[in-house]
């Protein structure tokens, strides 16, 4: 269509288009308020309708409010008159009660009359107990009210308190006269009377005294018929642990016992009192037990002795055998882990009876506080305190002396990889632990874990350091020899292929000692129970010691595989990987063939390496002889290196040289089970390099992303393998840029 322009130049076609789509836009819009206008009306419908429920609304709470204020007019009003009647009842239940009380009176005057001419104190105390209870003030006062004689209130109450005395003194004496013919049921008669004379503090501290010459007498005569028994009883090595034992018992029989009698009459929280005054004469009946126990097991010359060996270090000094305080450390354990029992006991018995005062929580803490408080500074506590200082004195010095003999009378079998020393110390060491932990004091089994780590770590590794030492004589192993020529299997000055024997041995001793102590550190962790978190942090800090004993033991291997090394495994090996200078590799295809088929260096290599291996597997733990592997392997790829770099090569020569070190990689893989691959990486990139067939051909692996290695060469390295190839031109060398 062809546009229409006017003289002015507008374009009408374009202007109409504008118009047309303003118009389009103008309807739509309209649609769109049409649409709103429509929903619109529908909401003001609806707003229509709520406008009338609103009014409903309000029509009802204008009700509801009138009702309410009317219901709280009412509800004030019924309160005043509650209140009123409340009062009025309280009044007339005291009033009732004061006029009980009269006639009580009068009945508790009559009945503690008849009570005590009969003889019948428990009837007498429960009158006395009423009249006790009673508000005599009021009781004068409500006789006035009631316009009553006052003289007769006033005699009912003189003859009441004069009962009242004479009552307590009949059953304070009663009492007595039972406990001096020891008739425990009088005792416990007259002693659930005390409570109804309000006499609670005199009855528990007369009572515990009864208790406390029953437990005195009871344990007195145990340890007199220890002294005169025949010193060689089946229990002499425990017979104090017994008697210990036997006075926790009695203690805990006397708590059990009189525990519900205790609570019934006295109520909940006297306990306290009779264990309070038992534990005083535990602390001077457990006095004597110990002292008796420090004098027959001679426990301070004992100490003084060990004081003395530990000052002077010398070997003249007089010695205890660790056998003659074995029994006694157990004993000692015993007797501490029954005072731990005995404690524990006590607390819960207190527990149980405090359970009953709920409605007191504060009183019941602070009753546990006193008897904390009391345990912990007893007499008994601090002897155990002590006694527990001298067991690990005596522990430590049994753990040292026994790891000194299990190192002086070392002795092994014909086959034996590891000599008698290793079960034996970690044997020691493992009974110590155990036996410490058996006592219940979680700071004596750290310190006996601490003492143990230090002897391992110094006197143990120093023996065996000293041992590996004296290095590993030249020569091949004669076992069946060496074994002959033992003295009774004990270990003493031999020859050169004795001390060989030796030398491995206590290599595999090394080795064994690592293991064994990583499985005592776990053993121990899941074996000691702790009761509560710092306990468990204190155990977990005195473990992590056996870290360091294992690396320890292991720098002593490592050292001792050193050794080795330079009186092994390098005077060999190296003569034999020097071979390789021997042999030419600047071959001709034609001398490859040949050369392939006999292999003169390689298979003389492995020849004499499974030799050297087959010699030292039957004598090496599995560790060690996987060691020794590597330590060959990493002698083998040292000297090789060395003279690669003394040979020169053509493409025939870099060929040979890559299957030479396949076959000796493949061999050394299949001697252990370890990964050992790595170590011969530089060997394998030298072969590769070696066996390019043009200088640039190395860029395909420098830098190359399809590289599936990391290089263990660099390019100074690199070009200087590179030109040990006599037919690569050095100027194509020189220009590789890597």
């Amino acid at each position: 269509m062809n546009e229409i322009n006017d003289d002015s130049g507008k374009n009408w076609d374009q202007e109409f288009e504008k118009l047309r789509l303003e118009e389009e836009n103008i309807k739509k819009q309209l649609d769109t308020v049409i649409i709103d206008v429509e929903q619109l009306e529908g909401s003001l419908v609806d707003l229509l309708n709520v406008n009338e429920n609103i009014y409903l609304l309000n029509n009802d709470a204008k009700q509801l409010t009138t009702i309410l204020k009317n219901s709280s007019t009412l509800s004030t009003k019924i309160n005043v008159q509650i209140q009123e009647l409340d009062i009025a009842r309280s009044r007339v239940s005291e009033c009732q009660k004061r006029v009980q009380d009269l006639l009580d009176l009068q009945l508790c005057s009559d009945g503690v009359q008849n009570a005590l001419k009969e003889e019948n104190y428990e009837q007498a105390a429960i009158h006395i107990h009423r009249f006790l209870a009673m508000d005599q003030h009021l009781l004068k006062q409500t006789a006035d009210d009631m316009a009553q004689d006052c003289a007769t209130v006033t005699q009912s109450l003189k003859l009441l308190r004069d009962a009242a005395a004479m009552l307590r003194n009949k059953i304070s004496l009663h009492f007595k006269e039972a406990i001096s013919v020891s008739d425990l049921e009088s005792v416990k008669r007259f002693f659930k009377l005390f409570p109804l004379l309000n006499m609670h503090d005199y009855g528990l501290e007369t009572f515990s005294s009864l208790l406390r010459k029953m437990l005195k007498n009871a344990v007195t005569e145990k340890l007199n018929s220890i002294k005169t028994n025949n010193i060689l009883d089946k229990r002499n090595s425990i017979v104090f642990a017994d008697v210990i034992t036997f006075l926790f018992e009695e203690i805990a029989r006397l708590i059990s016992d009189n525990k519900p009698l205790i609570e019934t009459y006295y109520g909940s929280g006297s306990l306290i009192t009779v264990v309070s005054a038992l534990q005083k004469e535990c602390d001077f009946l457990s006095e004597l037990i110990i002292n008796e126990f420090r004098s027959c097991r001679n426990i301070t010359p004992k100490i003084h002795i060990i004081n003395e060996v530990t000052r002077s270090g010398s070997s003249k000094t007089e010695h205890i055998e660790p056998k003659e305080i074995d029994l006694l450390l157990n004993e000692i354990t015993m007797i501490h882990s029954r005072y731990g029992l005995y404690l524990r006991f006590v607390r819960a018995r207190i527990q149980e009876d405090l359970e009953g005062n709920a409605s007191d929580p504060e009183k019941s803490k602070n009753i546990l506080t006193n008897l904390d408080s009391i345990m912990l500074n007893s007499n008994l506590a601090k002897q155990m305190q002590t006694l527990i200082g001298d067991y690990l004195l005596l522990e430590r010095y049994y753990v040292e002396q026994s790891i000194k003999k299990a190192l002086t009378m070392d002795t092994f079998d014909k086959d034996a990889l590891v000599s008698s020393m290793v079960d034996d110390m970690f044997f020691i060491v493992k009974k110590s632990i155990r036996r410490g932990y058996s006592s219940g004091n979680i700071d004596a089994v750290c310190a006996i874990i601490n003492n143990a780590c230090t002897i391992l770590e110094t006197d143990v590794c120093n023996t065996l350091r000293q041992q590996l030492r004296q290095g590993y004589s030249a020569g091949y192993l004669d076992l069946t020899q060496a074994y002959n020529v033992m003295i009774q299997g004990r270990l003493q000055q031999m020859d050169s292929e004795q001390n060989r024997v030796l030398f491995l041995l206590y290599l595999n001793n090394c080795d064994v000692c690592t293991e064994y102590t990583s499985t005592l550190q776990s053993t121990l962790a899941e074996e000691i129970k702790c009761s509560t978190h710092n306990e468990k942090a204190k155990l977990d800090s005195c473990l992590s010691g056996f870290a360091s004993v294992k690396e320890a033991f292991a720098h002593v291997k490592e050292y001792g595989l050193l050794q080795l090394k330079n009186s092994v495994v390098k005077p060999r090996v190296v003569p034999w990987v020097d071979n390789f200078l021997t042999v030419s590799h600047q071959l001709s295809f034609e001398e490859f063939s040949s050369y392939d088929a006999n292999e003169p260096f390689i298979r003389s290599l492995i020849i004499n390496l499974e030799s050297l291996l087959s010699e030292f597997k039957p004598r090496l733990t599995p560790t060690n002889y996987d060691h020794f592997i590597v330590i060959i392997a990493e002698e083998v790829i040292i000297q090789l290196e060395k003279d690669i770099l003394k040979t020169d090569f053509n493409r025939v020569g870099g060929l040979i040289l890559d299957k030479e070190i396949r076959s000796l990689v493949s061999y050394m893989s299949n001697a252990t089970l370890w990964s050992i691959r790595e170590k011969f990486s530089r060997l394998t990139q030298i072969a590769l390099v070696l066996n390019l067939e043009k200088v640039t051909e190395i860029l395909e692996y420098w830098g190359s992303e399809n590289c599936t290695f990391t290089w263990r060469l660099t390019p100074k390295e690199i070009k200087q393998f590179l030109s040990l190839r006599k037919d690569f031109r050095s100027e194509d060398i020189k220009r590789l840029k890597l």
